[in-house]
């Protein structure tokens, strides 16, 4: 058991380490060849932000576990909410853009709306899949519209939000280097994170399901915690709230689309709370951010005892 938590914390690390070579591989790449920052920002480093989820969930899909699968998604979302955008508003009150509030938080609440509804019929397909990200492309596309429409700091920004960083120098063949090595991480630590979450699971006598919406998602959305706990830090709250509500909007597209193509998901209706729980959290953000458009220490402070409470009312579910 004591191997077992180590092997599980030695792969969320690992996850971790594999996103940052994914990330910063291919997007100067993407950059050496020529590809606009902003693009970038949109698309490669914003897959790469949500590679662990992607792998994960798309590891326990294949080994037949739907439930971790789904719930690391919808809990990592949470998480993202509750736990990184209240730990980071402690750091340092999260002012945010108007913009965010208007034209992405929306998108954000209906997405996992979406999602149930594709659930209803207990599998989540193909089809689901393909539906969910053309959703995505068009999120990126309606975003690049906007942007390209802003004034030229705000290209910039949304490459900082993604956190990315450009240079250039050294050789392409660095980069395929890093971007093959950071894969081949992800692969490895998602399975280590699979087989561990399940045998710690089976031994303590809990569900897969929880496993998944608790253990799994909290590690998943390190990387996160880490970007918006230190932009906080660094007195860019712009950064935090846009890591997290793009995050958000892609583990729904992107983790669960493309997991769907790849092989379906099992799906069982005890999931509907956990759909109300994440479409709850989400719907809380708007009247915290309207009030002066920004989230308080005090407001931070609730939102972790929010999420803590959801976790002890899983626990005593499961």
């Amino acid at each position: 058991m004591v191997f077992t938590i180590f092997q599980l914390i030695g792969g969320f690390f690992l996850l971790y380490l594999g996103a940052e070579w994914l990330v910063h591989g291919a997007s100067r790449l993407a950059k050496s060849l020529g590809v606009k920052p902003l693009v970038i920002g949109l698309t490669v480093v914003a897959f790469g932000t949500s590679a662990p989820e992607l792998l994960v969930s798309v590891t326990a899909a294949l080994k037949k576990e739907s439930a971790i699968a789904l719930g690391n998604v919808i809990g990592s979302n949470i998480a993202n909410i509750g736990l990184v955008l209240g730990i980071s508003a402690l750091f340092w009150p999260l002012k945010c853009s108007v913009t965010t509030v208007k034209r992405e938080i929306p998108i954000m609440i209906l997405s996992p709306a979406l999602l149930y509804l594709f659930t209803i019929n207990g599998k989540v397909g193909l089809s689901e899949g393909l539906i969910l990200f053309i959703c995505l492309c068009l999120f990126i596309g309606y975003n690049y519209f906007f942007i390209r429409r802003e004034p030229p700091q705000v290209a910039t920004e949304v490459s900082k939000i993604y956190g990315t960083f450009f240079n250039n120098g050294n050789t392409k063949l660095k980069w395929c280097g890093l971007i093959i090595l950071g894969l081949g991480t992800l692969l490895v630590s998602a399975h280590f994170v699979i087989h561990s979450a399940v045998t710690i699971a089976e031994s303590i006598g809990i569900s897969h399901k929880f496993i998944g919406l608790t253990l799994v998602a909290v590690g998943t959305s390190l990387p996160e915690l880490i970007t918006s706990a230190v932009a906080a830090l660094r007195k860019e709250p712009d950064i935090s709230v846009g890591n997290v509500v793009g995050s958000n909007i892609f583990n729904i597209f992107s983790v669960i689309g493309i997991t769907a193509m790849i092989t379906p998901l099992t799906v069982n209706q005890g999931f509907l709370l956990e759909f109300i729980g994440v479409t709850f959290f989400s719907v809380l953000l708007i009247p915290l951010m309207l009030t002066e458009n920004r989230i308080s220490r005090l407001e931070g402070f609730w939102l972790v005892v929010l999420y803590f409470g959801y976790m002890a009312w899983l626990g005593i579910r499961s």
